[in-house]
């Protein structure tokens, strides 16, 4: 079923994209208080601004461990790899 799974990307919405300096579909640091993980970065209009949205029920690539699921909401900063 993994093979019917997009690619993981963080999708925030474009003017976040604007707003770091970088341009879709190139990879940022995705960090929160438990740790980081690389991915590309995917505009997505349908994503607020100031909302990150990252699925992390796919297979083993370690974004679960980035949640604290005893908050609401998990705080990350975006970072350019440049």
């Amino acid at each position: 079923l993994l093979a019917l799974v997009p690619s993981l990307t963080l999708r925030v919405n474009p003017s976040e994209i604007t707003r770091v300096g970088v341009a879709d579909g190139e990879s940022v640091r995705v960090s929160t208080a438990r740790g980081s993980i690389v991915l590309p970065l995917a505009g997505d209009a349908s994503v607020p601004e100031g909302v990150a949205v990252i699925p992390f029920n796919i297979g083993e690539t370690g974004v679960a461990d980035l949640i604290d699921v005893s908050l609401v909401v998990t705080d990350l900063r975006l970072e350019t790899l440049r």
